[in-house]
């Protein structure tokens, strides 16, 4: 049963916002699912990254899916050849496509291999803007405006969450129901492929603007006795009534259990990319947040680096990263937290 409010009204109906808090007009669920008769043969995407989808720059009918012509991706026809092409369209800062991964559909489980042949000229792959292929960029970037906090679609694919805290419940900002502050709701598309617990999270803590959630311990029912696995997929079911939300329980805050390091300004030189920031990081787990480019450095014979690119901005998770390694980010500011 739908809970009402305190003067016996229903609570109102699903509609997503951008960030300005205007709505838009056409859905996703206006698009038509007929292909024109004859034409050209267009390949559909949607763009996200780790905190949640993107609007596209070449967008038809919604602005959260776009399409290119298939004749504008140049053969051989792979997976790294129509990533590369839709970067390009999108204008992302990855032209070898090494800082993107291309999903079959916005639910597939795992990345397409980039070597792997696809057939893009027939009705196949992103055939449709109901079945678009998925293109997750890694970086989330500096432009927040382009990150909607929600989108407007199809209102029956609706994620429902509950907060707690190790105490009780916590007043969610999504809240659409005054006796109900805790339960918080969003458009499940815009969850970033892989959608397992580790993207639930992380878009919830950028809708509720608190990191910490990312962290948070994730039950797909009141009565489960451990949380779901990170890397888990979650069923499509979970979280999709109000009546059995997700439960999102935060970690228990400790004193001392939290510390927050600063380091501005040019520290030393690695590469003609830029003034490059260094601090050395202990064992742990860490969570960095950067608006700028990050690469994980491991210091070799006291003078010879390797660096690898995991993430650059939002929030990351590293365990265990032993004595010597560091961390490197390309200009600007950078906040680490450390979750002792």
């Amino acid at each position: 049963m739908i809970p009402l409010h305190p003067d016996g009204s229903s609570p109102p109906p699903y509609k997503g916002q951008d960030d300005s808090g205007s709505h838009r007009s056409g859905s996703d669920s206006v698009l038509s699912s007929k292909k024109p008769a004859s034409g050209p043969r267009y390949v559909y995407y949607r763009v996200y990254t780790p905190d949640g989808m993107l609007a596209c720059k070449k967008h038809d009918q919604s602005l959260f899916v776009g399409r290119i012509k298939a004749t504008s991706v140049p053969p051989p026809h792979t997976v790294a050849s129509l990533k590369r092409a839709l970067v390009q369209a999108e204008e992302l800062p990855d032209p070898d496509g090494d800082l993107t991964r291309l999903f079959e559909t916005t639910d597939a489980g795992t990345e397409m291999v980039p070597s792997a042949h696809v057939n893009i000229m027939n009705e196949s792959l992103g055939a449709t803007p109901q079945i678009p292929v998925a293109l997750v960029f890694l970086i989330n970037p500096d432009t927040p405006l382009q990150l909607p906090e929600d989108y407007e679609g199809d209102a029956s694919h609706i994620l429902y969450y509950r907060l707690y805290n190790r105490g009780g419940e916590e007043t969610s900002i999504r809240s659409f129901d005054t006796s109900e502050p805790a339960l918080g709701r969003f458009e499940r598309e815009s969850v970033a492929p892989p959608r397992n617990a580790i993207s639930v999270k992380r878009r919830i803590a950028r809708l509720e603007g608190k990191p910490i959630y990312q962290l948070a311990d994730l039950f797909t029912d009141v009565m489960a006795e451990i949380a779901h696995p990170s890397a888990s997929l979650l069923d499509p079911i979970c979280g999709s009534s109000m009546e059995n939300p997700l439960m999102i329980v935060s970690p228990e805050p400790r004193a001392g259990a939290y510390s927050i390091s600063r380091q501005t300004g040019p520290v030393k030189r690695w590469s003609t990319s830029g003034v490059n920031n260094f601090k050395p990081l202990p064992e742990g787990i860490y969570t960095v947040t950067s608006s700028r480019h990050l690469v994980v450095m491991e210091l070799h014979d006291g003078n010879s680096w390797n660096g690898t690119v995991v993430q650059a901005s939002g929030h990351y998770s590293f365990r265990n990263l032993r004595g010597g390694t560091y961390m490197e980010l390309q200009g600007g500011d950078y906040h680490i937290l450390n979750f002792a």
